[in-house]
């Protein structure tokens, strides 16, 4: 999207008897947790985003992914935004990049965008960046 979200909200309506925990990447926690070298590369830079280019890749089959429809696919043009995002109202920076679609860092040669975003990526989902919610009935 041109204008991102500002975040994801979920409610569970059935929960399993054992499992189901939700993983969520702390982006904020990932920024300030990132070394200075991968700070200082990504500073200033932006990536392009594309809802499409992974949608049917067999690592994501076990999402089931219905065809889109060409009025489907004209709402999720490739967009590009900051790799490093601040949020409007608590000024807070956050990296802004997803494995699931962020394709490539605008300006940099393809090896070095996919070493780079793979770093950001591999940091992004360390332990310690990673809020586990343990859903309860209510």
């Amino acid at each position: 999207k041109e204008l991102p979200s500002l975040g994801s909200m979920l409610h569970a309506q059935e929960l399993p008897a054992e499992g189901g925990d939700t993983l969520f990447a702390d982006m904020h926690k990932a920024w300030d947790q990132l070394p200075g070298h991968l700070r200082a590369a990504v500073e200033g830079r932006s990536a392009a985003h594309s809802y499409t280019a992974r949608y049917s890749e067999t690592k994501f089959e076990g999402n089931w992914r219905p065809t889109m429809t060409p009025e489907q696919l004209a709402q999720v043009a490739q967009v590009v935004h900051p790799i490093v995002r601040t949020h409007p109202e608590n000024g807070r920076k956050a990296l802004f990049v997803s494995e699931g679609f962020t394709t490539h860092i605008v300006g940099l040669p393809e090896d070095e965008s996919r070493d780079l975003l793979a770093q950001l990526y591999a940091h992004s989902v360390l332990p310690e960046n990673i809020y586990r919610h343990q859903w309860q009935p209510h």
